[in-house]
């Protein structure tokens, strides 16, 4: 770690980061990706310490209570095993790529709208297909509406989607490090003692059964329990908080605000867009701002390229809508008459192909609700003067990518709406999104 890092990282653990130097140590973060990675091994050390000295003073306390004149040999062996601890950790930094076992202990159930890829730190990089089983090491997910399910040897499923990265491992207890990106867990009973590990680069989670969801970025830990609870620590000093069954929590790097948690908010059941404000820098798209003779729409650009099972080149152009309280909240809820109306326009004048429309959901406890898709040829419906065309479709007209767990979009929320099409000359551009719910008849 170079100094100016290590000085701004000793500031911001000692709380007296100031203006200057916290804008200083974004713009590192930012365009260093080296930094980025001292900069998370830096915090988990001091959290793996901050967690280990408190541990020792609590039985030390303790033990001076009863006996405060002596040295009692079980603190002795926890500070020598604390210490033994710090020399495991100080490897694992200074050593990141180097894989500690070849037994298998993951496994891949389903991939869709993505490729995944698994490595040993830097090295033996390889994609992965549904069956494979893997040891501990990196994975990484490519594709803006990509979708891993994940599988451990005790039945733990983790689900991860986006441009997400992870490390995980399984010694004494489970261990994940989330780079970025959203993941999903559906933890089986862990044994006593050795709760499963989550490692963002602002907080850790302790969880010892439960389902729950996650995101994380460089800056910030979004977490949303269903059931069971998740103690979530913040890792630049070391506050904590445990959340439970429907609230969620977010950590960031910023400590003038308390750690705490909320009750979740159940998402509207109407939703509109067109487009009159620029959206989340996370949503996808280039914005095209409204000017007097015109609204504001999105136009599609390159969401993913790669190649498909028979080695052809594949992509999808397109644009992604999210909500904007945050890049994993569900924005909007959908019922058994709910119908989605979208303003949309192509160049017809080049070769047409279908054009989609990706939803990824999320069920009303806020676990995975499924993947959906509504594909269309782009010439159906009136055309205006300026090229514009409406559809409409009931959200139950929507398929089913995982139709044997989920069926039916109905009864879920939505966190991503996603128009793409895979024919660059397409030209896709989309100008008012809407869902409503209309009256059963």
């Amino acid at each position: 770690m170079n100094d100016e890092l290590e000085q701004l990282c000793n500031c911001l653990l000692d709380n007296s980061l100031n203006e200057a130097q916290h804008q200083r140590l974004e713009d590192i973060l930012r365009d260093d990706r080296i930094a980025r990675e001292r900069f998370r091994n830096y915090m988990k050390l001091h959290a793996v310490i901050r967690r280990e000295y408190s541990a020792l003073a609590a039985e030390l306390e303790l033990s001076q209570t009863k006996q405060p004149r002596s040295w009692p040999w079980a603190i002795i062996v926890r500070s020598a095993m604390a210490a033994l601890l710090m020399v495991v950790v100080m490897i694992g930094i200074i050593y990141p790529d180097q894989t500690v076992s070849t037994k298998n202990i993951l496994s891949l159930e389903s991939l869709t709208n993505g490729d995944l890829a698994w490595s040993s730190g830097t090295s033996n990089r390889r994609p992965l297909k549904i069956g494979d089983q893997v040891p501990a090491g990196l994975l990484q997910l490519d594709g803006e509406a990509a979708n891993a399910v994940l599988q451990f040897t005790d039945g733990t499923n983790l689900r991860i989607s986006g441009q997400a990265e992870i490390a995980f491992n399984e010694l004494t207890q489970k261990s994940v490090e989330l780079k970025s990106g959203i993941f999903f867990a559906d933890v089986s009973p862990q044994p006593a003692g050795f709760p499963m590990i989550i490692t963002t680069p602002t907080a850790q989670l302790q969880i010892l059964g439960t389902v729950f969801s996650v995101s994380a970025n460089e800056t910030s830990t979004a977490l949303d329990v269903e059931s069971g609870h998740v103690r979530m620590q913040r890792l630049v000093d070391g506050q904590s908080v445990d959340v439970t069954a429907q609230q969620s929590a977010i950590a960031s790097r910023n400590t003038a605000k308390e750690l705490s948690k909320q009750q979740r908010v159940k998402p509207s059941e109407k939703w509109t867009s067109h487009f009159s404000h620029e959206p989340p820098s996370y949503c996808k798209g280039l914005w095209i701002t409204p000017t007097a003779q015109q609204s504001g729409f999105i136009r599609a650009v390159l969401l993913k390229s790669g190649k498909n099972s028979d080695g052809s080149p594949s992509a999808l152009y397109g644009m992604t809508v999210r909500s904007p309280l945050g890049r994993e909240k569900p924005f909007v809820h959908v019922g058994p008459t709910s119908v989605v109306t979208m303003r949309y326009r192509t160049n017809m004048a080049n070769p047409q192909s279908l054009v989609n429309v990706f939803f990824y959901t999320h069920n009303i406890n806020g676990g995975f609700g499924g993947n959906f898709e509504f594909v269309f040829n782009p010439s159906i419906g009136a055309i205006s003067d300026d090229g514009w065309r409406t559809i409409s479709f009931p959200t139950l007209s929507a398929l089913p990518l995982m139709p044997e767990r989920y069926p039916h979009m109905s009864n879920i929320n939505i966190v991503l709406i996603m128009p793409f099409s895979t024919n660059e000359k397409n030209q896709l551009e989309v100008a008012h999104i809407e869902i409503n719910s209309t009256p059963s008849k």
